[in-house]
């Protein structure tokens, strides 16, 4: 900050964070932190269309006025056409940098999206669902094969009976 007055950088600092920035959200966080941006995008908007249509009402009175020669009127429309006009500049390029901001908060969604990856690791888990259960069931799969030979041995020896018959 300078002598001067200068205020430009007073939120500069290694703390700052940019407003687009979502690395460290999860994906519902950052969802939620880009539909607050898109809500307040709106409503500027719906804010900049009555605006307009308001200033064109004062500027139709500004002409009317004129038109009929009362200067005092159209002075006093034409104050507040000016104060319009100003709010509706000041409005507008809100406007323009909410739209920039969404669009790229848009795109670091998309990246933010495309980057998941699941923080479950299935082998860990597999690995201590097998310690806690004491793993796969080793004796009912020997029992099972022993069964499946026997079966195999029976359906053999029948076959072998039913040749030479």
């Amino acid at each position: 900050m300078s002598d001067t007055g200068d205020f430009s950088n007073i939120n500069a600092g290694p703390n700052l964070r940019d407003e687009t920035d979502l690395t460290g959200m999860d994906i519902a966080d950052a969802k939620e932190y880009v539909l607050s941006y898109i809500s307040t995008l709106k409503e500027t908007q719906r804010a900049l269309k009555v605006l307009s249509e308001e200033l064109a009402l004062w500027q139709s009175r500004v002409k009317f006025a004129q038109e009929r020669g009362r200067e005092d009127l159209m002075s006093a429309a034409r104050m507040k056409e000016t104060e319009l006009s100003d709010k509706y500049a000041r409005l507008s390029v809100e406007e323009k940098e909410l739209s920039g901001k969404v669009q790229t908060l848009m795109e670091n969604l998309k990246r933010l999206k495309a980057g998941f990856t699941p923080t479950v690791d299935a082998e860990q888990l597999a690995a201590e669902l097998d310690m806690m259960t004491g793993g796969p069931d080793k004796i009912a799969d020997d029992i099972k094969e022993e069964e499946t030979m026997a079966e195999l041995e029976k359906l053999k020896q029948r076959m072998k009976d039913e040749g030479s018959v």
